[in-house]
């Protein structure tokens, strides 16, 4: 008997007899796919293709050529029968699809019977072929992509769960939607949160009348179940139909040619009717309908849609059925048709809402307005998660929710759904557009307070998500409700174990985390135990910055050189006095002055960052560790490693790291001594963008003001939260002096010796370089940018409105140089307003805060801006730093893409603000205005375009004579884009055009004065003419008077001669 029972073992936990298999076959069933997984340098991403190199069968197939409408559950249909699957996929948007198999052999003859041939009818026959064997978890490929889902409205709960007959036996054997198989949460129903619906539309600002109407409809939408698994196929056309291709090309000519009478109509209509639903998808017999349904009379629209009803779903996913049936459905009067639409297409409104065609059916529907088209809001609310997985799905839900025809109970009642349903939602990249919508587009209160506690307990799987992080990272990026955004920062900040576990995650927790350390709208006062746990987080979990958390170590003061992380030795963070706008961290003394700032760059990229070469020539005794750190009186207790973190790296002797440093600086102040000769330039001036000096004079014992650096382009520096590239040690940063012109009039200064001279070195100046930045002197990457691109198409479509607006108001008549007068001064109006106006905008109300002076800062002895002189701060706002760099609409971003040629658009230059003033309230009227006379054909035209001219050309004068008298310190002539585009071009057309307007006035001006005075000495001839006839003509006269008096006699009778 021993022989036929369990033995157990002594030991406790050995395996017994009954827990081996006794089936070989299921040891032998793997084998092949062992083998096969035993390759090595294969491509292990998914590309959405079968894989070339594979030289025999797999489990997993791949299928090509299958419709767009084809479902996960249809594949399961027709490949079940060859074996069990363990799960299945499509690819809508590469028209193709994948199916797993549990064993090989299933996979073999699904290949062998299935290729080639027609499965899916009217779309040929698909291509199988093997494919490399996929997981079924939502884990991306080695690219980082993941598989676009493939909703399946369909699948049961049981097979959700895992439990349903297809998926038992299987390890992975849930079919699944690629994106959404992370969110493993089950959703909820409606019904049984009815309290909680009530309680989320009641915030919204529904009133107690509202949220019982709204509470009806709610119960309406759920208790409708009929909804069909797919809409049938359209029946193949009939070979004896009498409407034949001519006929209908015949019956349409007829009416677009108006042959038709209405009785002749409604005789073509009754005699289509038996044939009319095939018609209906037909190439040609399709538009003929519309036409029919378009002029025919209510009584015979409502015959023939009887006669379609039963067929409308199946015309309207139909690539020409689905024009007539948004036709029948838009020229639908009376109640009866409109009925008849809602009960055709409700059983099918899933279905509708997730074909390419059918949405804009539904979408159609929605102008019957409420009640009629509720049953359209009731299919989303019904089956809100299966349609928003879907690509069209979700984005007709949008545009429902978008309609003017939507009432206000629909769009509370479908805002409610989405907030319980946000977190499925927000792992789906479909899904999502719906969260967008809900939290960009909504306009009803408190919907971020509504949202933010459904997503907390979630909020682990939700930030550790590719898609679902964003919608955490708005809720905290708004100002509009401070308490949402704060209840999401203490669940995922002062929680040590949802902190760890996001910042676990390499790929989307810890950027997700740094941006939120990086956002303005992170509240100051808890902004220093934000960092110090993160810190803590970084050093309980020993990352590395090549595992992905470079950036995240920088920002909490955390050393990256050599991948070590060592704690700062002050116990204090060094990004606790961050400022909100993204400026560098200001590390300061117990006394108030700042520490000189130690760069995070190893020797040879700060040597590459300043255009020097990396194999700069070194001799043994800089290299030396025995090199003496004090001899020249540079390496002070102050600059000791114990109060530098970037200098105590483990594995690097600080004082190695001074000598290299010391180096590297002499060749920097080689290089600025080159550049300061050419440019015939003392070494500090006003002028420079950063207006920081080369040294530190200014304050007492030698300290260095805190003065802010600007660094508006984050991503395009070295990454570090301590300083930007070359700002390193010895290089004070003090607010500007007189004194600081003459030299070190310091004691610390003086005490180093005449030999630290050879040390100093410039501040690096702010560059704002394209995606293509220059390095060493030598581009990289493109020029044109697309918002280079974006900013350019936006000045032609500024143009051609002024073209178009020439074409309407000028009569045809004018002449061409009228006209282009007119163009002109329209498109020098437009540019005012529209571009120049933007940036005044972003001037006076695109801001960052700064943070106000405290127990460590200081106020700052120099204006924070680069752009302003020093103790000047704009509108007098201290904490407050302006300009377009500091803006989010679009044209903050053109400014910004400007700004890279000419840095002062960027930021408030005094002068082009006063300049730019004048132009958008001054010059930008009077161009409207001389349109308005060119119309007219008013004399004073000419006058007012010499008033334009001039000030416009006194205009661009006064903003490059600063620039070019102080050495050009603004503009960046890198590259042909900066110089010829943005500089060149764009401000010398506002010099040559206005010239030539210049020039025309004075011709049209000289001309009538020169008419004027021909006249005029016309005039004076004539009239000194007409005076001597008019003296002859009285001499006359009075001769003949006297002639007269000489010849009559004593009694006054003429006598006769």
């Amino acid at each position: 008997m021993r022989s036929y029972l369990p033995t157990p073992s002594r030991l406790e936990n050995s395996l017994t007899a009954d827990d081996l298999q006794s089936t070989p076959a299921t040891d032998l069933n793997g084998l092949s796919n062992a083998v096969q997984g035993m390759k090595l340098n294969t491509k292990m991403s998914y590309d959405g293709g079968p894989d070339p190199s594979l030289e025999s069968p797999t489990r997993s197939l791949w299928l090509g050529n299958i419709p767009a409408s084809t479902t996960v559950s249809s594949l399961n249909v027709l490949f079940g029968h060859f074996g069990p699957i363990e799960f299945a996929r499509v690819l809508t948007h590469k028209s193709c699809g994948f199916v797993n198999f549990e064993n090989i052999n299933s996979a073999i003859a699904a290949r062998a019977q299935c290729n080639n041939k027609e499965i899916f009818p009217g779309c040929g026959p698909i291509r199988i072929n093997f494919a490399k064997e996929q997981s079924a978890s939502n884990t991306p490929g080695a690219n980082g992509a993941y598989p676009s889902p493939s909703p399946d409205p369909f699948v049961s709960k049981s097979r959700l769960d895992g439990t349903g007959p297809a998926t038992r036996g299987s390890p992975n054997g849930t079919n699944i939607n690629v994106e959404t198989a992370a969110a493993a949460l089950a959703t909820p129903n409606l019904l049984e949160l009815r309290e909680e619906i009530e309680g989320i539309v009641q915030q919204f600002g529904a009133t107690a009348d509202d949220q019982v109407r709204i509470l009806d409809n709610l119960e309406t939408a759920m208790s409708f179940g009929s909804y069909y698994y797919e809409v049938p196929p359209i029946p193949e056309p009939s070979h004896n139909r009498m409407h034949d291709a001519p006929r209908l090309r015949e019956i349409r000519k007829r009416i677009d040619n108006n042959a038709c009478t209405a009785m002749e109509l409604e005789a073509v209509a009754m005699e289509m009717l038996p044939e009319i639903a095939e018609l209906a998808s037909d190439y040609l017999g399709n538009t003929v309908v519309q036409k029919l349904f378009e002029h025919c009379s209510e009584v015979t629209k409502e015959t023939m849609l009887m006669q379609l009803a039963p067929n409308l779903s199946e015309i309207g996913v139909h690539k020409n059925g689905t024009w007539a049936a948004q036709k029948i459905i838009d020229v639908a009067r009376t109640p009866q048709q409109m009925q008849m639409i809602v009960d055709a297409l409700r059983p099918h409104g899933v279905n509708l809402f997730l074909d390419q065609y059918g949405n804009y059916v539904m979408q159609c529907c929605l102008r019957f307005q409420a009640p009629a088209n509720n049953f359209v809001f009731e299919t989303m609310l019904n089956r809100l998660w299966d349609v928003a997985q879907g690509r069209f799905g979700a984005r007709a839900v949008r545009a429902c929710l978008e309609s003017h025809f939507a009432t206000n109970d629909q769009k509370r009642l479908m805002a409610a759904a989405i907030a319980l349903h946000s977190v499925q939602l927000a792992t789906n990249s479909n899904g999502a557009l719906l969260l967008t919508w809900f939290l960009d587009t909504c306009t009803f209160p408190k919907r971020r307070s509504v949202l933010a506690p459904r997503l907390i307990p979630h909020l682990v799987h939700l930030c550790t998500h590719k898609v679902a992080y964003l919608t955490v990272l708005k809720i905290i990026n708004q100002r509009n409700e401070a308490d949402a955004r704060k209840s999401i920062l203490r669940a995922m900040f002062f929680d040590e174990q949802t902190l760890t576990d996001i910042v676990s995650d390499q790929q989307c927790g810890a950027t997700l985390i740094f941006k939120v350390l990086t956002t303005p709208f992170l509240d100051e006062s808890i902004r220093p135990e934000c960092l110090e746990n993160v810190r803590n987080v970084l050093l309980r979990l020993k990352v590395q910055p090549l595992q992905g958390y470079k950036r995240l170590m920088d920002e909490v003061g955390l050393s990256t050189r050599q991948g070590s992380t060592p704690v700062s030795h002050d116990g204090r963070s060094t990004s606790k006095l961050r400022q909100a706008s993204g400026l560098p961290h200001l590390d300061t003394n117990q006394n108030g002055y700042s520490r000189p700032h130690y760069s995070t760059m190893t020797p040879q990229h700060q040597q590459m960052e300043q255009g020097i070469s990396p194999h700069l020539q070194r001799n043994i005794s800089i290299d030396s560790s025995s090199f003496n750190p004090y001899g020249n009186g540079l390496v002070t207790p102050q600059y000791s490693h114990n109060h530098s973190p970037a200098m105590s790296t483990v594995g690097i002797s600080p004082i190695s790291q001074q000598a290299q440093y010391q180096q590297v600086l002499l060749a920097q102040a080689q290089a600025q001594a080159h550049a300061q000769a050419a440019q015939h330039r003392p070494p500090g001036f006003y002028g420079n963008p950063n207006n920081a000096m080369a040294n530190g004079v200014g304050l007492p014992n030698g300290m260095v003001a805190p003065v802010q650096m600007m660094d508006p382009y984050r991503q395009h520096m070295n990454g570090s939260a301590m300083a930007p590239p070359g700002m390193g040690m010895g290089m004070g940063m003090g607010g500007y002096s007189p004194q600081q012109q003459q030299g070190y009039g310091n004691a610390m200064m003086a005490g180093m010796g005449a030999a630290y001279g050879q040390f100093q070195m410039q501040p690096q100046q702010q560059q704002y370089y394209a995606p293509g930045q220059q390095m060493g002197g030598q581009r990289r990457g493109l020029i044109i940018s697309t918002t280079a691109v974006l900013s350019l198409l936006s000045t032609i479509a500024i143009f051609a409105a002024a073209y178009l607006s020439s074409l309407v108001l000028l009569p045809k008549s004018a002449s061409p140089k009228i006209r282009l007068l007119f163009i002109w001064h329209a498109f020098d109006a437009l540019i005012h307003f529209i571009l120049e106006g933007s940036y005044l905008y972003n001037c006076f109300f695109s801001y960052t805060t700064t943070p106000t002076p405290g127990l460590w800062t200081k106020p700052p002895e120099t204006s924070a801006s680069p752009y302003l002189p020093p103790n000047v701060h704009f509108l007098g706002h201290r904490d407050r730093l302006y300009g377009a760099e500091y803006g989010t609409s679009p044209f903050s971003a053109l400014w910004r893409e400007y700004a890279k040629a000419d840095h002062r658009w960027a930021g408030t230059d005094l002068t082009v603000i006063s300049l730019e003033l004048l132009t958008v309230f001054i010059a930008g009227p009077i161009a409207l205005w001389i349109c308005y006379c060119l119309r007219r054909q008013r004399a004073d035209t000419w006058f007012w375009m010499v008033v334009l001219v001039t000030g416009e050309l006194y205009g661009g004068f006064m903003t490059f004579a600063p620039e070019w008298l102080s050495g050009s310190t603004n503009l960046d002539t890198s590259n042909v884009m900066y110089t010829w585009v943005y500089l060149f071009f764009f401000n010398t057309l506002w010099v040559w055009i206005p010239g030539w307007v210049l020039w025309e006035a004075y011709v049209r001006i000289s001309g009538n004065g020169r008419f004027i005075q021909r006249n005029a000495a016309a005039l004076r001839g004539l009239d000194v003419r007409q005076r001597a006839a008019g003296a002859e003509e009285a001499m006359a006269g009075l001769a003949g008077s006297t002639a007269t008096s000489s010849t009559a006699g004593p009694d006054g009778r003429k006598k006769t001669q």
